[in-house]
């Protein structure tokens, strides 16, 4: 049994109470390591389209592609954007990514699955301390990923132990509408963040989570031995597995534990700013969040994420686009313009677009 005690940093607040900025916007300023004065900013200067977004300087930003470290930290959201309590910002030490991947890019081809740098911002719906109480104990996968700190953190799928097993109960259909458990790679239970519900578009054969094989094994074991052989200090060995290709650089993901929603996710990869100021991607960039059938919480529920570059500010923002639910007061609820499905963009071929995106990665 392994428990992680105070492995989540909580970044220095510059500012701990809301701040507001301007019409009905509010925000916390945070100082996290890598990326400087960082705001969690909950923006509701749209009625009809609500965002609770993290905002960075794009130079620091792009920097993370050369750190190496990691990041683990956690930021007080302001007290506008119910449910959420907080947003845990991590950044992986392993290639600045996690699976499913492919290592294909340590070939020079393009990288398949998450195989990108990029940051997981997961907007909680518990406070700090909440959320640390309920994930800190599992049985751990060992050897196996650490986080920051060093600390194991993934949670082993074999064990029977009571604190293990609640990171695997999902809770009712109806409010992981559009996710799905991904029991590839181990599956995706990680200490502090709970159980990772990949979208089904992902999973879907040619999505980023879906990767087949024709190796040794025959399964995502010859994907995860392609990747981490090059980590370890190897070469690329081809052992004929290939994960589809992220082409947006974006990712929803939902975090569940014992039965309960404990937030929901974004993926953007560090490559993302490139994209959306090159044209590559449309700027902002909305891609559809699933909506489920029925809620736990009430407040501003997610209908899209959100990537936005201010090139003359040189401020970037990724996060979510968002919906009133009963029962706060009534907004106008008009879909929000724009939204992208995964599979319509057509703006670059894939095969160049994935390429683009991608970042150098260094081992």
């Amino acid at each position: 049994m392994k428990t992680v005690v105070l492995a989540i940093a909580i970044a220095t607040a510059d500012a701990f109470s809301p701040i507001m900025d301007s019409g009905s916007v509010t925000s916390t300023s945070h100082t996290v390591p890598h990326l400087g004065n960082v705001k969690l900013v909950c923006d509701h200067s749209e009625k009809a389209a609500p965002k609770l977004y993290l905002e960075v300087d794009t130079a620091a930003w792009e920097a993370l592609g050369q750190v190496m470290t990691g990041l683990d930290v956690s930021l007080p959201a302001p007290p506008d954007c119910p449910p959420f309590k907080h947003a845990l910002v991590t950044y992986g030490i392993v290639s600045q990514t996690h699976p499913p991947w492919d290592g294909r890019q340590f070939n020079g081809e393009k990288p398949g699955g998450y195989g990108q740098p990029h940051v997981d911002i997961h907007f909680m719906v518990k406070s700090i301390e909440e959320q640390e109480a309920l994930t800190s104990t599992c049985t751990t996968v060992d050897p196996g990923p650490t986080n920051s700190a060093g600390a194991l953190i993934q949670c082993s799928e074999t064990a029977t132990d009571e604190a293990t097993r609640k990171f695997f109960i999902e809770p009712p259909p109806d409010q992981v509408t559009g996710f799905a458990q991904d029991t590839s790679f181990g599956n995706h239970a990680i200490i502090g963040h709970g159980l990772h519900l990949m979208p089904l578009s992902d999973l879907a054969p040619g999505g980023p989570a879906h990767c087949q094989s024709t190796g040794p094994e025959g399964s995502w074991v010859d994907c995860m031995n392609q990747f981490m052989g090059v980590v370890m200090g190897g070469d690329f060995v081809d052992q004929g597995c290939t994960c589809g290709p992220w082409t947006d650089g974006m990712t929803a993901i939902l975090n569940v534990y014992n039965g309960e929603v404990l937030g929901n996710e974004v993926m953007p990869a560090i490559g993302i700013v490139r994209a959306l100021g090159s044209g590559a991607l449309p700027n902002p960039y909305l891609e559809e969040y699933p909506t489920a059938g029925k809620y736990s919480t009430s407040g501003y529920q997610p209908v899209a994420t959100y990537s936005y570059l201010n090139a003359d500010a040189h401020i970037f923002r990724t996060g979510l686009v968002q919906q009133a639910s009963t029962p706060l007061p009534p907004l106008d609820h008009a879909q929000p313009p724009n939204i992208k499905r995964r599979g319509v963009i057509t703006v670059r071929p894939a095969v160049a677009f994935a390429h683009d995106l991608a970042p150098p990665i260094k081992h």
